[in-house]
Parts: structure tokens; sequence; C-alpha cells
């Protein structure tokens, strides 16, 4: 009787951080989509009209709205049992395929899917529009700080490896908005994949079987299939998983396997050097750091090949720091824009794993959402990002909504807040992505 009380009792707490974290947010949100609005309002020059989120109020609710309501709803009813009955192995292709799946079904909303799934990748600021300037890549990336004013906005801030993928891809007869939009959304479902294995290694199978609803059928699904960003997002996953694992599995194969993805990545994304918090976390709680030695040499023979070819990563974040500095942020107030993008980090993650953070114990869990939740005040303080993080920080995403692995009660509740969410946005709020 002792012992069944003071797990009700253990219960009502989680319940109750639960409750309060969520709480939280949404007051959070609450007060800077309030303060965003006076600002914009008052014409202080923001730019982001559906604060705390980019975009504006936009009514597109119609029949086809169906679709993600059906998805949503299989997931709720079938979500838990299918998470803990699948093997592990159909487990992980499952929640690759179902996160597409939801992507495209939320794309769908926004007046057809392609137009929800293509827009964003069509953009005449985003990366596809500049692949057309590129005589040569090799020349590209050689002259690509001196004549970063030359690209456009998109390209200005981030390293050139994406665009020159892009130029290969051109060449070998994948050229156009749809490959890169099949592989932004591959990748996403890779990032799914990448976090759950890296929790199975550090805090067992049942603690990532919990946290993959969530993963799965997530609002960050609504940027996750529509933009470059689920492309750092998945190579940052695979990279960050590869080392993690070795250090357990004690490989230095995994671990320079890791350290490529991760230098590969670090060249199409300078944020994701803020990823690698997770591993070293991992690594140093393990007390064993060689695979981390063996990853960074690996990641100095990307930046030597990146050198050869004539660029710094270094000289090429200063530079992208300067353009920032020139374009719309100088007019973003950095202390809204400190909360703010807190406030769009927390709808990106979604109301279960939010609720997990108030409810998680397991130590080991929060030494993967503890190292992501760092990387994010990290982000955040630099200044950097002044608003879009909602994309902008996916490659922290699917780290952070491991916390649901915390939930252990309601789960059915707590997966249909995470689709009310996810839908009341992509129906009411249009995004350029």
């Amino acid at each position: 009787m002792a012992t069944a009380t003071r797990v009700a009792a253990r219960a009502h707490t989680r319940a109750e951080g639960a409750g309060l974290v969520v709480a939280v947010g949404a007051v959070l949100v609450a007060v800077a989509a309030v303060w965003g609005a006076r600002l914009d309002r008052v014409g202080h020059g923001i730019g982001v009209h559906a604060a705390p989120l980019f975009g504006a109020a936009s009514n597109r609710l119609g029949a086809v709205v169906i679709v993600p309501v059906g998805i949503a709803c299989l997931l709720i009813w079938r979500g838990k049992e299918l998470a803990e009955r699948l093997d592990w192995r159909h487990l992980l292709a499952g929640a690759f395929f179902a996160t597409i799946a939801w992507g495209i079904a939320l794309a769908l909303v926004d007046h057809g899917a392609a137009d929800g799934l293509l827009r964003g990748v069509r953009s005449p600021f985003d990366f596809l529009a500049n692949v057309q300037h590129v005589g040569s890549p090799g020349t590209f990336v050689d002259q690509f700080v001196e004549r970063i004013e030359d690209n456009v906005v998109h390209v200005r801030g981030h390293p050139p490896a994406l665009v020159v993928t892009l130029w290969w891809m051109q060449r070998i007869g994948l050229a156009g908005a749809v490959p890169l939009a099949l592989l932004a959304m591959a990748a996403g479902g890779v990032a799914v994949v990448a976090a759950l294995y890296a929790c199975r290694e550090v805090a067992g199978e049942a603690a990532a079987r919990r946290a993959a609803p969530f993963l799965v059928m997530s609002p960050a699904a609504i940027w996750l299939v529509t933009s470059a960003d689920a492309i750092y997002a998945g190579m940052g996953a695979a990279g960050a998983a590869a080392i993690v694992v070795a250090t357990g599995r004690r490989s230095d194969t995994l671990s320079a396997i890791g350290g490529l993805l991760l230098g590969a990545g670090l060249f199409m994304s300078y944020g994701l050097l803020l990823l690698l918090v997770v591993p070293c976390a991992v690594a140093i709680a393990r007390r064993h750091v060689r695979p981390l030695v063996v990853a960074g040499l690996a990641m100095t023979t990307v930046g030597a090949v990146f050198a050869m070819f004539g660029f710094s990563w270094i000289d090429g974040a200063l530079a992208t720091r300067a353009e920032y500095a020139a374009s719309i942020a100088a007019a973003r107030p950095y202390g809204y824009f400190l909360l703010a993008n807190i406030a769009a980090f927390a709808i990106v993650i979604g109301p279960g794993p939010l609720g997990g953070l108030g409810a998680l114990r397991d130590r080991r869990v929060w030494l993967l959402v503890g190292a992501a939740l760092a990387a994010v005040l990290a982000a955040d303080l630099s200044g950097m990002s002044k608003g879009e993080v909602e994309r902008i920080w996916l490659p922290f995403w699917p780290w952070a909504a491991l916390a649901a692995a915390g939930l252990s009660s309601r789960i059915r509740m707590w997966l249909g807040a995470q689709a009310v969410l996810a839908i009341g946005i992509q129906t009411f709020i249009g995004t350029p992505w």
C-alpha cells in the first residue's frame, strides 16, 4: 500500500510539473505574441507579422484539412501502441515514413501539395535560385567570401556547400525544386531516426519508444519538409548520433563517419557548430573522449578540403556576421527576440515534449535534452538568430523533443495537443515555407 501511494504521489508530481512547464510556455508565447504585435503595429520594422512565428494571419481552412486530421487521429489512436510493440527496426522505419507523411499532410493545407511543399525551396531568396549563378563550383567556393554580396539572402547566411551540392545534383539530372524538396523530406525523417537511435544508446530502448510518437507528430513538421534547414537537421542528427553511439561501442569507424557528416554539415550551416555540445556531453559523461578526437580529425579533413579550394570557415562566418548585422536584423530588437525565439522554439517542439521537460526524471535522457537546450540558449544569446528560428533551429529540435520520454500517462491527450497546435498553425498562419 505504501509503495502504491509513493508511486501515485510521484505520478502526481510529474503531472503537475508537466502542466506547469506547458503553462509557462503558453504564457511565454502569449507575451511574445502581444509584444511582437505591438512592435509591428508601431512600425518598429521587425517584419514578423505572426509573432513569435515568421508569417502572417491567413485563413486556409478547407476540405483538405481532413488529411492531416485523419493522420493525426490514426497516430493518436495507435501511435503509443505501435511504438511499444513494433520491433526496433520497424519502429525506426515507421518513424521515418510517418514523419514525412505527417509533414506532407500539413503541407496540403497550404493551397495544395505543390505550393505547400515547393514554395519555400522555389523562393528567389533561397539556395536553388543561386545555383544558376555558379559557373564553376571551384571558383564559387574560392571567391565565396569576397563576393558574398553577389549571392541571394539565404546563401549569404551560410557556407557554400549546399549550393555546390545542388550544382552537382543539377549536373547529374536532379535539377529543380522537386529533388531538393525530396532531399529535405528524407533528411527530416533521418533527423527523427538518428535522435531516437542516440536516445536508445544513452537511455535505453524504452525511453526512445516513449519519445517516438512525439518526434513523429510534431509541429516541427511544418518546416521540416519545406526548408533546407531540414537537410542540416538530418546531417547534424546523423553525425551527432554516430558519435554518441561510438562512445558506447568504442568504434573509430562510427566516430569518423560522425565527424565527416558533422564536418560536411558545418560547411552547409555555421549553426551546426553548437550541435557538437550533444556528443561532447555524452562522451564526457561516459568518460570516453576518444570518439571526439577521431571525429575531430575527420571534421578537420573536411575543413582541409575546403581550404584547398580557397574557403576558410572562420572567414566565411565573419563575413556572414557582417552581412547579418547590415540586414533587417539591425532593426530587430535584441531584447524582444531573446524572448520570442524561445517562444517560437517552444511551439516547434510542441506541448508534449514541453510537458515532458517538467516530468522527465531520467538523467540519461536529460543528458541529450539538456545539451540541446544549452545549444539553443547559446544560439539565442548570440543575437545571430532574431526571428525565423522555427526553421533555423530545426537541428536542435529532435534532441529537445526527446524530453517527451518523461511522459508516462495521458499520452493520447498530449499527442492530440501536438496535432491541434500543428494543424492550427498551418491552417491559420501563412509562412514562407
